[in-house]
């Protein structure tokens, strides 16, 4: 039996078959677009496809996260906004409450609303949250946002604590401090200076013996608040009245002056570049010397000196300038009268009151006993001292005082502090302003501010 197959006909129908398959997978492609339907069109092309889709995808997701994110940040920035409100408001009370009519009550009343104002603040930090989630307000919480598809696509946010027991420490202040260290010292405590003397990058104290007990106190800073053993210098007077610090020789470590009443003199004292001193060169006044202090006065970066001294042979009380050359060693003393014989020294603070790059020098008495006299000297190019203005603040016995550009009007400013019996606690601040004929600083009283009131209120009012 013979049986015969058609071959053209079976031909025909794969060819057919193979056709129609082609144009569905052209009509596939047409519909959607897509040149590669699967790993059988292009092995690598479709594996690059499904990598871009996976990547897609995971950016579509991201973006709802960051969508969600958006809506966290945005309820903290609304807290942040009203916390703020509550923090002007805190301000207008401590500029009301700076105010000498208020009584006592008056201000009693004034803590009690900005102590509600702090809990307020308080409950807006630690109470705020979206869905469960907290805000970033109170410092512990944090945002960790995923905004790629991949596992380092992520970004996390978070904010220092805005709770207010940091938030006032950092930016007012309540006038309250942390006993950091403590310790015994050689004698009493009168002046004390910072300065890094041991060139490690920290601050360090130091503190002359203002008792008959003779000896230095350097205690050395270890960054934290806290201080290693204390070195004591036994080379130096006894009652010694104030100390200032500054590179006097020019190599890079820190040295340091003393007013040394008893001996009539000032002592310099030279860093050896570890902390370690020399033995002191004394260098002699007309009299018994009470302030002392450091500044350029000439103008050729060289620092000098200048002390305040009570000569009762001339009676009168004299700013003693000593020129700095440089390399450690300084020029005869350039005397200047500052008050008569019936006057009491009291303190010394150097700033370039006349703005013209070189340091000039401001000096307290005490005038009658009870009223003071604080006059400004101002220095030439070539060191040499005018006494251009003086004032005389009213009750004060201005026993220390500063200079500082309090209003930031980029004059100098004098901040003196009261040491009367009657009335007692005060402190008044001077602004300097120019005058353009006389080319040097006036002074005028800007306020008198008892210190007893509340402390917040000083600090806001100084900011104005």
């Amino acid at each position: 039996m013979r049986i015969g197959n058609d071959i053209i006909t079976l031909s025909a129908n794969h060819q057919m078959a193979k056709t129609s398959r082609a144009i569905s997978r052209s009509l596939q492609r047409l519909s959607s677009g897509k040149r590669v339907l699967g790993p059988r069109d292009d092995v690598a092309g479709y594996t690059l496809t499904q990598n871009l889709n996976a990547r897609l995808r995971g950016l579509t997701q991201s973006n709802l996260n960051i969508n969600i994110a958006k809506g966290v940040f945005e309820t903290t920035s609304a807290a942040l906004g009203a916390s703020i409100d509550i923090v002007q408001r805190m301000r207008e009370l401590a500029v009301q409450a700076s105010s000498s009519s208020l009584s006592f009550s008056d201000r009693t009343n004034l803590q009690t609303q900005l102590q509600s104002l702090r809990e307020e603040f308080d409950r807006l930090v630690q109470n705020t949250d979206v869905n469960g989630t907290r805000s970033l307000l109170d410092g512990i919480h944090s945002l960790d946002l995923q905004v790629g598809p991949n596992a380092g696509d992520h970004i996390s946010a978070s904010l220092e604590s805005f709770k207010s027991s940091e938030v006032f420490k950092k930016t007012v202040s309540n006038g309250s401090y942390n006993l950091s260290d403590s310790g015994t010292l050689t004698a009493n405590a009168r002046r004390i200076a910072t300065a890094d003397f041991d060139g490690d990058g920290n601050l360090d104290i130091i503190n002359p013996s203002g008792s008959a007990v003779a000896g230095i106190d350097i205690l050395f800073g270890e960054g934290e608040g806290n201080f290693r053993a204390t070195a004591v210098i036994t080379d130096a007077a006894t009652n010694l009245h104030d100390v200032a610090v500054g590179d006097f020789n020019n190599d890079g470590s820190i040295d340091f002056v003393t007013a040394d009443r008893t001996d009539d003199t000032i002592s310099v004292y030279f860093n050896n570049g570890d902390g370690s001193f020399q033995s002191r060169m004394s260098l002699a006044e007309d009299d018994k010397v009470t302030a002392v202090d450091v500044g350029d006065f000439d103008g050729d970066g060289n620092l000098d000196i200048v002390s305040l001294v009570s000569n009762a042979a001339a009676a009168a009380i004299e700013i003693s300038v000593r020129l700095g050359n440089g390399d450690g060693s300084f020029q005869d003393a350039s005397t200047y009268t500052s008050g008569d014989g019936t006057a009491l020294e009291f303190d010394l603070a150097v700033g370039d009151m006349d703005n013209d790059g070189r340091d000039d020098v401001i000096a307290s008495l005490s005038v009658g006993g009870t009223n003071s006299e604080v006059d400004t000297f101002i220095s030439d190019s070539n060191g040499n001292m005018t006494l251009v203005d003086s004032v005389l603040p009213t009750q004060l016995r201005v026993h220390s005082l500063d200079v500082a550009d309090i209003n930031n009007d980029g004059y100098m400013d004098i901040v003196m502090g009261d040491n009367s019996a009657v009335p007692a606690g005060y402190l008044a601040v001077y602004l300097g302003m120019e005058t353009v004929l006389l080319r040097f600083m006036q002074l005028r009283p800007l306020a008198i501010i008892r210190c007893n009131i509340l402390s917040l209120a000083i600090l806001m009012t100084m900011e104005i």
